[in-house]
């Protein structure tokens, strides 16, 4: 139980410190403002990062089914066509798959980016 209380004093030391008193009106309300929605955007990306482990798993399918197809192209026209199909099924699997992949990427670094920043302006002073 006590172990729980020390981080928490010290956490309203800091706040009370005179650094921490030293940030700018801006400064405070960027710091309010952020940790405000740090939660929302790691949900967010953990939202997304479900979408994108789904969209491998199709895009990993799409593209076993168009191997399959492709290896029967030249049996026949049909073959064909059905090996272009499933390429183009592929293509779109795995074009879902980058778009979702990037929006994790970038978001994570963004939010990253955020928290280093949050901690020095307005943890440290």
């Amino acid at each position: 139980m006590m172990k729980k209380l020390i981080p928490v004093l010290c956490l309203a030391i800091a706040a009370t410190s005179p650094i921490a008193s030293a940030l700018t009106p801006s400064e405070v309300k960027w710091c309010k403002a952020t940790a405000a929605s740090f939660g929302d955007r790691q949900a967010a990306i953990q939202k997304d990062n479900a979408e994108r482990t789904a969209l491998a798993e199709k895009a990993e399918l799409a593209g076993e089914a168009w191997e399959n197809a492709e290896a029967l192209r030249n049996f026949g026209d049909a073959e064909a066509a059905e090996a272009d199909k499933t390429k183009l099924a592929y293509d779109e699997a795995k074009a879902a798959f980058y778009e979702v992949d990037t929006r994790v990427t970038e978001n994570t670094i963004k939010l990253n980016a955020d928290f280093e920043k949050f901690n020095s302006v307005c943890v440290s002073g």
